[in-house]
């Protein structure tokens, strides 16, 4: 018991020294940003790293946000204030200097990377880089309506155009209500590694501060898009979609769903020209809302193995669920729903 005791004791008065030399060396970082940039530097966020691990305990360095407020971007440094590693002030210059280039660099790249997208699309949109997959993701808005008409389907066809010359971008599309989220990088056409937005104060409650948002973060809320748009190879498609399935040769329903996709993937690459489209939330909850209207009852079919199409005068979406009953006989339960004429098929074997 004295054991633990003791420990604690020495946690607590490691995170008061911790949070003494912190304090002091945040004042270190506004003293320099005054006299060494003009105050043309606003330090936004002082924030502490953590180990992971069952105790967390604070790191020698923090995270720290900064504002340019001439260029009109947000970029960060990681600054080591204790330990070997201990920023001189002359560091923190240099790291500043050098973080700020950097952004200019990527913003510059988006910039140009958004002229391009205009050529092919003139709607609302705006760029951001998805550092996770290193590819550039652009976020465009459709009102749930359109999915109703033609309209989609021009839009579509933009999008298509541009990604056979720009095969490693990806296109998002998110419900046009949440443009108001987003007026100043629209307005832009980009948005930069770190930026302020109501958007969490909004969507969460809770939340009442202004939110620093990554781009990490940022593709956090995008369970919330219509779908995705990407451009992949047949050989890309069948590998991802088809072969997770057909490697369980002794599991049935697997093999079924494998082949069941494989035709999709063999359609789509004949129809759609190797665009692959991921379904969002919002999607589903407008099909089972369509449904539950035209048939009063809960659709209940796993969108797992979901996926929509479209080509001149197309626009839908199929869903296929695979059950087995109890004498092993492997059944399909199949809708498919058209939105240009607002149509239902369903198939039960």
């Amino acid at each position: 018991m004295k054991f633990l005791t003791i420990i604690a004791l020495l946690l607590i008065l490691n995170e008061t020294n911790y949070g003494f030399s912190s304090f002091i060396n945040k004042n270190k970082i506004k003293n320099i940003l005054k006299k060494e940039f003009d105050n043309k530097i606003k330090l936004i966020s002082y924030e502490t790293v953590y180990a992971p691990s069952i105790v967390p305990l604070p790191q020698d360095f923090k995270f720290v946000i900064l504002y340019d407020k001439k260029e009109d971007f947000y970029f960060t440094i990681a600054h080591d204030f204790r330990g070997k590693k201990k920023d001189s002030r002359e560091d923190i210059i240099e790291k500043i200097k050098k973080s700020k280039e950097e952004q200019i660099k990527y913003i510059d790249n988006l910039k140009e990377k958004a002229k391009v997208f205009k050529k092919y699309y003139n709607k609302e949109f705006f760029i951001i880089y998805d550092e996770t997959y290193s590819k550039n993701v652009f976020i465009t808005f459709l009102d749930i309506k359109d999915f109703d008409n033609t309209y989609a389907i021009k839009e579509f066809n933009k999008i298509q155009n541009y990604l056979k010359d720009n095969q490693k971008d990806i296109i998002e599309i998110m419900p046009k209500k949440y443009t108001k989220y987003f007026k100043e990088q629209i307005s832009k056409n980009y948005y930069s590694q770190h930026e302020k937005t109501d958007l969490i104060k909004d969507l969460y409650k809770s939340k009442k501060e202004e939110v620093i948002y990554s781009s990490k973060a940022l593709n956090s809320i995008l369970f919330r898009t219509y779908f995705k748009i990407s451009y992949e190879t047949y050989e890309d498609m069948e590998h991802r979609v088809v072969n997770s399935y057909l490697i369980h040769k002794d599991n049935q329903m697997s093999q079924a769903r494998g082949y069941t996709l494989g035709a999709h993937v063999e359609n789509l690459y004949k129809r759609a020209q190797n665009i692959d489209i991921d379904l969002g939330v919002k999607m589903r909850e407008l099909i089972k809302d369509k449904y539950f209207k035209e048939f009063n009852k809960e659709l209940k079919i796993n969108f797992l193995d979901s996926y929509l199409n479209w080509e001149k005068n197309i626009l839908n979406i199929e869903v296929y669920d695979f059950l087995i009953d109890e004498k092993k006989v492997l059944k399909t339960h199949y809708l498919k729903y058209d939105f240009l004429t607002n149509q239902f098929i369903e198939h039960k074997d």
